[in-house]
């Protein structure tokens, strides 16, 4: 029994000893950072830019991301609130604000648990900065995207935890991975469709020619065979004959009704 009371003090014990520790080294860190990615993107700014304004549609490529809740998008043209509630019990309290259109976005970030109480220290909070530009004028589908986060991680032990395991900048890690998914299966998408298309105009084009091809073989075989001539001159000279045939059946009875009437006029004569 005193065995198993020792090793438990002694577990107690040593997690007390690392959570004071991390807590010392917590305190002694600054509470502020900076970190900022850059990625490039095949795709104009202007389609860029539409994708990261648009964040009703976040959580279609954020996995991370449950749903947002837009809370105030008529307070002004250029700035909307929402909230991200994420899968990790957490929600993000965002101000998105534009300041130059298809060029630079500011958004203040406030990070909370689902459970804290708004009066409390917030897990994180800081602001990211979106710049967009084009590498060179001629590539004007290729985009350059720099994010700068300034954040203030306020608790001790989280900003321990931060530096030890997850790093200050996963946050633009994963916000950019997941927006290269996006990217490239839109690009996969619009390949896909110009192919389909390219397909059905050679066919079209294929069987236009198939076409024009059979007329003109068969247009051909018409005026280069003389039999097929013969047969048509033939065929009109039957129809022609007919129809003098036919046209002859009426003259003896109008021949007969002008001998009938000679004839009356004698036999009236004679009496």
């Amino acid at each position: 029994m005193s065995t198993l009371s020792t090793i438990l003090l002694s577990i107690v014990l040593t997690t007390a000893i690392i959570l004071l520790f991390a807590y010392v080294i917590g305190l002694l860190m600054p509470a502020s950072h900076i970190v900022s990615r850059t990625s490039k993107f095949e795709m104009a700014p202007t389609e860029l830019w539409s994708i990261l304004v648009d964040v009703a549609r976040y959580p279609t490529w954020q996995p991370k991301i449950k749903k947002v809740t837009i809370e105030d998008a008529e307070a002004k043209q250029d700035t909307v609130v929402f909230v991200e509630h994420s899968s990790r019990n957490r929600h993000t309290i965002f101000v998105h604000h534009e300041r130059e259109p298809n060029r630079c976005l500011v958004r203040i970030l406030e990070e909370r648990l689902n459970s804290q109480r708004m009066k409390k220290v917030p897990t994180f909070s800081g602001s990211w900065t979106f710049e967009l530009s084009q590498e060179r004028e001629e590539e004007k589908k290729m985009t350059m995207l720099k994010i700068t986060e300034q954040g203030v991680i306020q608790q001790p032990i989280v900003r321990f935890t931060h530096l030890l395991f997850f790093g200050f900048h996963r946050r633009l890690d994963r916000f950019m991975h997941d927006l290269h998914v996006l990217v490239d299966q839109r690009a996969n998408n619009k390949s896909e469709a110009t192919a389909v298309e390219e397909q059905e105009g050679e066919t079209s084009k294929s069987l236009f020619e198939s076409v024009l091809e059979t007329s003109d073989h068969n247009h051909g075989q018409a005026v280069d065979d003389p039999t097929s001539v013969y047969q048509q001159v033939e065929t009109n000279d039957v129809y022609s004959s007919a129809l003098q045939s036919t046209l002859s059946l009426g003259e003896p009875k109008a021949a007969n009704e002008k001998d009938w009437d000679f004839m009356s006029e004698i036999y009236e004569r004679t009496q």
